[in-house]
């Protein structure tokens, strides 16, 4: 089932990433990710000499590692181009989004990168031993046009540099764009921690100080970071042509594809529809019987086209009308208090642990499975019988990597999708006296 109206837009409380690049699915189609963003001055005021003269415009961004495609080491091109649509902050924007910006690009990079090295690094900054944190940037100069028209704002300290909703009028920010022969799509932090992030625009000149009678260098720092109240977002276009996900197209509908395969994709998601209807079915034929546990299992996943898989899933609520369960949704305390647990994103199950479920691989006789138990859901479920049709319609997304931050796949038999339910019958003996 194909999922719209998930936000891709960066906030201060989750991942701040952009998405460039492109990679290659015989299973599930082509995938293209461009990102949006704006900048603004780090300073509300800025005293910039009259004097001064532009020196350069570096943009700097640093990679947080997220990739996906090709594992070799391929040559991946990054173009920075400027925006001619103005980004309107209170606006959601979505995977299906996209900005336009002038053909001409700003500037150009072009790196050479490997699965090997981007995963090692990945895991080096996720191990909370700061020692070996890895941090690998790009830096774009940008056209000196661009810098000098910059510059000339600046020295006015006006309300069209100071004030953000006037600057982002004249600035509307940069489209990153990705090459004709990419072959990964790569995630780029917007932060600049000055630790480890070093995402930032700097504009650096020099003028000629009367008092000290000496050239004297200045900068003028721009921030790209949501913290900031810059707005930010990737779009996806997605070409599924000649796979049998090519009639996917209207959202919110159950798609039933003809292999019988079930998928699951992050980005412009699309997400495996789980019903748990058929369990309260089967216990109704069985007289007083009495749960002892129930276990989601699916498995064996495997890489396909070499492709890396999320390491981890969970089951997101859904409506009656295949959308997302928003986290407004009151839960009833007393059937599914246990059962169904409010994040961020919206409505998850629970383990028995009462913790979100987390469906994580594991290694089976060199087959990759996934498992947790969900007794107090099952439980909840044959309990609650009059509710249990708000609350038995899930969706399995990936959380490592987040859907919403990443285009990772999974692709599973039908067959390798089963609830396991243990449970005890009580036997009654005939009296003969």
């Amino acid at each position: 089932m194909l999922i719209d109206s998930i936000g891709t837009f960066n906030t201060a409380t989750q991942i701040q990433r952009l998405l460039v690049g492109n990679f290659v699915d015989p299973q599930m189609g082509n995938v293209v990710a461009e990102s949006y963003t704006q900048f603004r001055p780090f300073f509300t005021s800025t005293t910039v000499p009259a004097n001064a003269i532009f020196d350069s415009l570096v943009l700097t961004l640093s990679l947080d590692y997220y990739h996906y495609g090709n594992p070799d080491a391929t040559s991946e091109k990054i173009s920075v181009h400027r925006l001619t649509e103005t980004l309107v902050g209170a606006r959601p924007y979505f995977a299906s989004s996209s900005a336009t910006y002038e053909p001409a690009p700003l500037a150009t990079r072009e790196i050479v990168v490997s699965t090997e090295s981007l995963t090692a690094a990945l895991e080096d900054n996720s191990d909370n031993a700061p020692n070996n944190d890895k941090t690998d940037t790009l830096q774009f100069f940008l056209k000196a046009s661009f810098g000098q028209e910059l510059l000339d704002l600046a020295k006015t300290n006006s309300s069209n540099f100071t004030d953000f909703l006037k600057f982002r009028e004249i600035f509307k920010g940069f489209a990153f764009v990705k090459g004709s022969t990419n072959e990964k799509v790569l995630g780029f932090t917007t932060v600049n921690d000055n630790i480890k992030k070093f995402s930032r625009l700097i504009l650096y000149y020099h003028f000629f100080n009367s008092t000290t009678n000496a050239d004297e260098k200045g900068t003028i720092p721009f921030s790209l970071a949501s913290t900031n109240g810059v707005m930010g977002f990737y779009g996806l276009r997605v070409n599924r042509a000649g796979t049998e996900l090519n009639s996917l197209t209207v959202s919110h509908q159950d798609f039933y594809p003809a292999s019988d395969k079930r998928y699951v994709q992050g980005g412009f998601p699309i997400v495996t529809k789980i019903d748990f209807s058929r369990f309260t079915e089967y216990m109704d034929t069985v007289q007083n019987a009495i749960l002892n546990s129930a276990e989601i299992v699916m498995g064996p996943a495997n890489e396909v086209d070499e492709l890396a898989l999320p390491s981890a899933l969970r089951l997101q609520l859904l409506k009656t009308n295949n959308r997302f369960q928003p986290v407004g949704l009151r839960v009833d305390t007393t059937g599914f208090r246990f059962a169904l647990l409010p994040t961020t994103d919206g409505i998850v199950m629970a383990n028995d642990l009462n913790q979100p479920l987390a469906l994580t691989f594991k290694d089976q006789n060199g087959e990759k499975y996934m498992s947790d138990f969900v007794t107090e859901y099952c439980q909840a479920l044959f309990d609650n019988k009059a509710q249990a049709s708000k609350y038995h319609t899930f969706a399995l997304v990936a959380t490592n990597p987040l859907y919403t931050k990443s285009v990772h796949r999974l692709i599973l038999e039908t067959s390798d999708i089963s609830l396991r339910v243990y449970y005890t019958k009580p036997i009654l003996r005939k009296n003969n006296n």
